[in-house]
């Protein structure tokens, strides 16, 4: 636990937290897990982690082959962006959820 002297405040608890949640995890491993979930979490879709780049962070890296992993098109959000009332999106949603197959 010598090395989670260095952080402080509420990093410094999920690190510990993480810590005695995979007792065999190295501290450095166990800062790189919560880096990418706290990336991966993010609620701002601009300032989320991407797929590509999730593969090539530091916790997966030992698992990401560049030459063999698709890529995408940035998701299209112009549909969540529409600024409609609520009675609005509620009836958009029943008719889509109720559409027959």
């Amino acid at each position: 636990m010598a090395k989670c002297k260095a952080l402080t405040g509420s990093a410094l608890k999920r690190v510990k937290l993480c810590y005695y949640c995979v007792p065999n995890l190295s501290m450095s491993l166990c800062s790189a897990a919560i880096d990418l979930l706290e990336r991966m979490l993010d609620l701002d879709p601009d300032t989320r982690i991407t797929a590509e780049e999730a593969l090539s962070h530091e916790y997966l890296r030992q698992y990401s082959d560049p030459s063999d992993e698709p890529t995408s098109q940035p998701y299209d959000q112009s549909f969540e962006e529409q600024d409609f009332d609520v009675p609005h999106w509620k009836s958009m949603i029943t008719l889509n959820v109720c559409k027959p197959v």
